[in-house]
């Protein structure tokens, strides 16, 4: 996992481009850090797309988000709690195999009135035959026990069974079958992590983006983020993330996977009754 204790800004002399720098262990070294990928992308506005490879720019993969607790499995890997960018909690677990397996086609509130009328798409026919095709391949590969969880936008699945992390080549297979967001794909092998959201999306539940964004640069901006978090959370508390899951496969989990999932259900697994968010 890739978290970082300090942070620190840096601008360009007319304000327009901002640099973040990071490190674990002074605010002297993410100011340092912070200058160099300044320059790094200044170079690359200068010199344009050929430069963005050579020097490196957004490829650390740190991201800017506070961890909130952390701690150790029985197998040796880690979790943390992180807050990302919109002011969600995440769950992060370096070998516990999250993967997103969304419908396949987005369903607009639109789709959704007209699916109840007989017209347009019908959202309960696009996650049945997701479901269906997630049923499919565990069949294939019956050695796997998948916990399936239906979310907002379609699934989230948790290998109960085998412990691994982004980089090895089975669970690469595995993200390249299951899952169809390449944007997460691409998140757990910067992050050496998988991920998997705690609370619901503020929008979905009629709250606002947060005022402020970690780290907190202008004076009043924590107050102002804690002041838009109590009414978040509070709004929280009618929705779930996740439905109980249809657990597919006869395998008993690993311990370490039940200790995360312990974490998961607790936060995710609120209620059927209550609507997805």
């Amino acid at each position: 996992m890739r978290f970082a204790r300090f942070w620190q800004c840096r601008t360009n002399a007319s304000g327009l481009v901002k640099a973040w720098g990071w490190s674990d262990q002074s605010e002297a070294e993410a100011g340092h850090n912070a200058e160099g990928r300044l320059a790094r992308i200044l170079n690359f506005l200068r010199e344009g797309k050929d430069a963005l490879d050579r020097y490196g720019y957004g490829s650390d993969g740190v991201l800017r988000e506070p961890v909130v607790e952390e701690g150790s499995l029985s197998d040796g890997g880690r979790y943390a709690i992180s807050r990302n960018a919109y002011g969600a909690f995440v769950l992060n677990a370096e070998r516990v195999i999250f993967v997103d397996a969304d419908v396949s086609v987005r369903i607009s509130l639109i789709d959704r009135l007209k699916g109840l009328f007989g017209r347009g798409v019908d959202p309960a026919a696009v996650f049945a035959a997701r479901e269906q095709e997630i049923r499919d391949w565990q069949r294939k590969n019956s050695r796997y026990s998948i916990a399936c969880y239906r979310t907002f936008a379609g699934f989230r699945l948790v290998v109960r069974n085998f412990l691994a992390g982004p980089e090895h080549d089975e669970v690469r297979r595995i993200l390249r079958e299951l899952c169809n967001d390449a944007n997460y794909r691409q998140l757990c092998a910067r992050q050496a992590c998988f991920r998997a959201r705690l609370t619901p999306k503020p929008y979905r539940t009629g709250t606002g983006m947060p005022p402020a964004r970690f780290p907190f640069e202008k004076s009043g901006d924590a107050e102002r983020f804690a002041s838009w978090s109590e009414g978040y959370l509070k709004a929280a508390t009618g929705y779930a993330v996740c439905r109980t899951p249809v657990i597919l496969g006869d395998a008993e989990p690993l311990p370490a996977v039940r200790e995360v999932l312990t974490i998961h259900d607790k936060a995710c697994c609120r209620g059927d009754q209550l609507p997805l968010a």
